[in-house]
């Protein structure tokens, strides 16, 4: 049925070939070309030998709607973009260090190759281990990752990472949700703000105008980058033009670079000392019991770094704990031996 509406949409001698180490499908004319072929129309996955061109993105299902991820080759980069309506944020990037022109990528065995419209290869990223890869894909949590083929205990054929473009858990665009803020304690936590001013179309609600407040998030930095920022640009006013753009809930200000959010999303605890400066959209403290209010961020921020105190603390007190014991029975094992 697949073959018939193909061969329908080209009325002329015509034959479907499949090639079985790629996994290809290519309808060829009388004379051998290539009519249409299944590798032109990635969604978010590259096989073996699968070319991406420059004009073509890998796009990930939609997280929820309408929210995804893509996979996009410009002229001297490759980046990971995190897509909300109209909004595009950069996560990831590959920049070149020299002035070729990335044509098109292809998978191959070792790795994705960058190739310039000459058909020279300018670069590649590599995939670990002697395995062959099998194919690229961008995942549901918006990584990009190299996988190959493995065997089990019992034959069974599983797929493994070899590459990943995003090695840290809070690196990633959504590792916490939609306004949750990541921490970089042992085991990576998420703290959460309330969630009945996620939605950042609240902030242009008139009735609230007058109640919000711009409060900066000590240690807390992003992820993700806009491709315009504002240059030359004060904190204040990076600050104050949000604060006046109903539409921006967060804002960065880092190396007099002003960039504005439509969501807190992305945010990440990088300690004390930070380079930069992270202010969320907040109800002034009014008393009220909605929303989320500055003295309300704070707490949440403090009580997070109470708990990687408290986790460190008692993984400390339990390596101590361990020593002792050791030294315990070394102790009995001497007496009971001089005995």
């Amino acid at each position: 049925m697949t073959c018939a509406l193909i061969c329908s949409l080209f009325p002329f001698q015509q034959s479907l070939k499949f090639q079985k180490k790629s996994g290809n499908l290519i309808l060829v004319d009388a004379e051998n070309h290539t009519k249409w072929q299944t590798f032109d129309f990635p969604t978010d996955t590259l096989l073996w030998s699968q070319q991406l061109n420059a004009s073509m993105n890998l796009t990930s299902a939609a997280i929820s709607s309408p929210i995804y991820y893509s996979f996009e080759i410009h002229s001297n980069k490759l980046g990971l973009y995190l897509n909300i309506e109209d909004q595009k944020y950069s996560y990831w990037e590959l920049k070149l260090f020299s002035n070729a022109s990335i044509s098109f990528v292809r998978l191959g065995s070792r790795g994705l190759k960058l190739f310039n419209k000459n058909l020279r290869k300018i670069g590649q990223i590599p995939a670990t281990g002697e395995q062959a890869v099998r194919f690229l894909a961008l995942t549901r949590t918006g990584n990009l990752e190299l996988y190959y083929a493995s065997k089990t205990y019992n034959n069974q054929i599983v797929f493994e990472s070899s590459y990943q473009a995003v090695h840290d858990f809070c690196d990633l665009p959504l590792p916490c949700g939609l306004s949750g803020i990541c921490t970089r304690s042992i085991n990576s936590t998420c703290l959460y703000l309330p969630k009945e001013r996620r939605d950042h179309n609240l902030y242009c609600d008139e009735s609230y105008n007058s109640e919000m407040q711009m409060v900066e998030l000590g240690g807390v930095d992003t992820v993700l980058r806009m491709a315009a920022p504002v240059t030359n640009s004060t904190e204040d006013e990076c600050v104050s033009s949000c604060m006046e753009d109903c539409s921006c809930a967060a804002a960065l200000y880092a190396e007099q670079e002003c960039f504005h959010y439509g969501l807190v999303a992305g945010a990440k605890k990088v300690g004390r000392g930070a380079e930069s400066s992270y202010w969320v959209k907040v109800l002034k403290d009014t008393g009220e019991q909605h929303g989320i209010s500055s003295s309300l961020v704070k707490k949440i921020l403090v009580l997070g770094e109470w708990v990687n105190v408290i986790a460190i603390c008692c993984i400390l007190g339990g390596l101590l704990y361990w020593i002792l014991q050791i030294r315990c029975k070394t102790r009995e094992i001497s007496g009971t031996n001089n005995d």
